[in-house]
């Protein structure tokens, strides 16, 4: 009897993969506790397709992925020519960022901040990233000093993902409501 995996099988194999086994063990165990269905003519071009689908969408994450590393060596290189380049600074958090390289990123928001102490925005990313990591107490602190410095997009606030750990404390709720 021929199977899909619907789930890795020790001993047998792993998620769509197609497996023969025999007729009892397939029909009795692996097919009634979900863990394989009959591959057959339909299944498998469906599973043709998903798997061809999850191959592009995995190409696609390693392209983003080496692009990303591309732009940080290029940012990096840039540094050593302006090393106190706001603009490269912010790129190379943001990157460090996208790659949820969390702790890299506040080193180049903390430069940004040496150089633009006054910057909301600065502020606000910082928040950001604090959030990101579920820090909700820093991130709270960090965006009421973006506030403080004059950041007032309060629909970048409302809705902005990075902040989502930090939407549901009575503190953020009080900031919104205060507005």
């Amino acid at each position: 009897m021929e199977l899909i995996l619907k789930q890795d099988v020790a001993n047998l194999g792993f998620k769509d993969d197609i497996v023969t086994v025999k007729n009892g063990y397939g029909r009795n165990y692996l097919i009634p506790r979900g863990e394989a269905v009959l591959a057959t003519t339909s299944a498998k071009k469906v599973l043709a397709e998903t798997l061809k689908q999850r191959a592009f969408k995995e190409k696609k994450i390693v392209d983003e992925a080496n692009k990303i590393a591309e732009a940080i060596n290029h940012y990096q290189k840039a540094l050593t020519i302006e090393p106190k380049s706001p603009f490269v600074l912010e790129k190379l958090a943001r990157a460090y960022k996208t790659k949820k390289e969390y702790q890299k990123a506040h080193i180049f928001y903390n430069k940004i901040l040496e150089i633009m102490p006054e910057n909301p925005l600065v502020y606000y990313n910082i928040a950001c990233l604090y959030s990101l990591q579920n820090q909700k107490n820093e991130a709270f602190n960090w965006l009421k000093k973006s506030i403080s410095k004059g950041f007032d997009d309060w629909d970048q606030i409302k809705n902005d993902k990075d902040l989502k750990n930090i939407k549901n404390t009575p503190y953020f709720r009080e900031l919104i409501e205060s507005k």
